[in-house]
């Protein structure tokens, strides 16, 4: 009965989403999070109307390393949101993080949060 108790909780345990701060390892990108926000601002395409802004962008680093479910948390509007957002998948398409680590060793899906300015 323990056993089925500890796999059943290991299975629930598996699928749990990170915050950075829980994790023992966090998700690394290639050459590190100034690299991976370098390559965003590379391939940020400005909405028309242009001003100075910052959106709050938060996504998953899943277990392969590929990012998933961006979503922008503090939103800048105008365009502006969207344009990082499609950016981040851009940047996405073309690398791989190193997934992030449990205290177990385990891979385990992290969630994270980078500011994006518009200058």
């Amino acid at each position: 009965f323990c056993l089925f108790v500890g796999a059943n909780s290991f299975a629930q345990h598996t699928n749990n989403i990170y915050q950075e701060f829980e994790v023992a390892q966090n998700a690394e990108f290639p050459e590190g999070i100034e690299n991976f926000k370098k390559l965003i601002y590379q391939n940020i395409q400005y909405p028309a109307q242009k001003k100075k802004t910052i959106t709050v962008v938060s996504f998953l680093v899943n277990e392969q390393g590929k990012i998933e479910q961006i979503k922008a948390l503090k939103k800048a509007g105008d365009g502006y949101d969207e344009a990082a957002i499609k950016a981040i998948m851009t940047v996405n398409s073309k690398y791989t993080w190193k997934p992030a680590l449990n205290s177990n060793g385990q891979i385990v899906k992290v969630r994270k949060t980078i500011p994006i300015k518009f200058e």
